[in-house]
C-alpha cells in the first residue's frame, strides 16, 4: 500500500499512540503459516534473514534495510526465505481516539526503505532488554525508546527517499552547474554522493529524462550560448570556460545542438 512518507510522519506527530508490546522472534528456515495479525497495528523490524509477508494478500519481502508496517486484525501469510533463520522484532502500538485524516493506522500496511542504521539496531537491542524487565521504570523506558526508534526509522526513510529522488537530483545538478568548467566524471559523482553509477543514472532519467552526461553537456552548451551572446570572448576561450578543452570538438557538438556553429551564433546576435 503506497503512502507519502511525509503524510505518514505528520500523522504520527499529530495522533496519540502508546506502545502495546515488544516481541523478539527467531524462526527456523523455510517455515510458513497463516494467521490473523494482533488487534493492534505494529512494526516488523528485521534483524537477519529474509521472509515474505502477505498482509491481506499484498506481498512484502522483509529483510534488513526495510521496516514493514502492518495493520490490526489482518489476514497474514508468511514464509521464511533463502534457507536461513529469520530473526525480527515486532513492536505493537495502540492508537487512542479518532484519527482525523484519511490515514487509518489500524488498516494500513506498507514498507519503509531505511537502509542500514547502526543507531536503529542499538535502539532495538536496548528495547528488547528493557522490555524483559518488570516495573514502571521499565515501562517508561520502553515508551521513550519506541519514540526514538520511530524517529530514527523515519529519518532513515527520508534519507533513502532523498537519495533516490528529487532531493538528490537537486544537489547533484547544483554541483554540476557550479563546477561545469571542471572535469566531471560519473564515477566520481556517484562516489561523492554515496550511490552507484546505476542509481545516479536512474535519478537523472527519472527527473529530467536524460543521463548525467547529457545533462552536463546540455548545461555547458547553454552556458556557452549565453557567453557568445553577452561577451566578446573568442570561441576557443568560450569553449574552455564551459569545460571543453578541444575547441573543434566544442564547435561540433555546439552545431549538433543549435544547428549553427559558435561563430554563426554570435553573428546572428549582432
Amino acid at each position: 500500500m503506497e503512502i507519502a512518507l511525509d503524510r505518514l510522519i505528520k500523522h504520527f506527530a499529530e495522533i496519540p499512540f502508546k506502545l502495546e508490546g515488544v516481541y523478539h522472534y527467531t524462526i527456523k528456515p523455510e517455515m510458513s503459516g497463516r494467521e490473523n495479525t494482533a488487534p493492534f497495528p505494529g512494526f516488523i523490524f528485521p534483524v537477519r534473514g529474509k521472509a515474505r509477508y502477505h498482509f491481506n494478500a499484498t506481498p512484502y519481502v522483509a529483510k534488513p534495510g526495510s521496516v514493514i508496517m502492518g495493520g490490526a486484525d489482518m489476514q497474514l501469510d508468511k514464509q521464511v526465505l533463502d534457507g536461513k533463520e529469520w530473526e525480527y522484532v515486532c513492536v505493537l502500538y495502540r492508537v487512542f481516539g479518532q484519527e482525523n485524516s484519511d490515514i487509518s493506522l489500524s488498516h494500513l500496511h506498507t514498507e519503509l526503505k531505511i537502509g542500514q542504521s547502526v543507531q536503529l539496531s542499538e535502539l532495538l537491542h536496548r528495547l528488547i532488554q528493557v522490555s524483559a524487565k518488570p516495573g514502571v521504570v521499565s515501562a517508561f523506558q520502553q515508551e521513550t525508546l519506541f519514540h526514538c526508534i520511530l524517529e530514527e526509522a523515519f529519518r532513515c526513510a527520508k534519507s533513502q527517499n532523498e537519495s533516490s529522488g528529487k532531493g538528490l537530483f537537486e544537489r547533484i545538478s547544483e554541483h554540476i552547474q557550479s563546477n561545469h568548467a571542471n572535469e566531471i566524471s560519473v564515477k566520481e559523482l556517484a562516489r561523492q554522493y554515496g550511490i552507484s553509477e546505476n542509481q545516479l543514472y536512474y535519478v537523472f532519467q527519472k527527473q529530467v529524462g536524460m543521463s548525467v552526461g547529457q545533462y552536463l553537456s546540455g548545461y555547458r552548451l547553454d552556458r556557452a550560448k549565453q557567453l557568445l551572446k553577452t561577451t566578446e570572448m573568442p570561441v576557443r576561450e568560450v569553449a574552455a570556460a564551459v569545460g571543453y578543452v578541444d575547441a573543434l570538438y566544442f564547435s561540433r557538438v555546439f552545431r549538433q545542438k543549435f544547428g549553427v556553429s559558435p561563430s554563426e551564433m554570435r553573428r546572428i546576435q549582432e
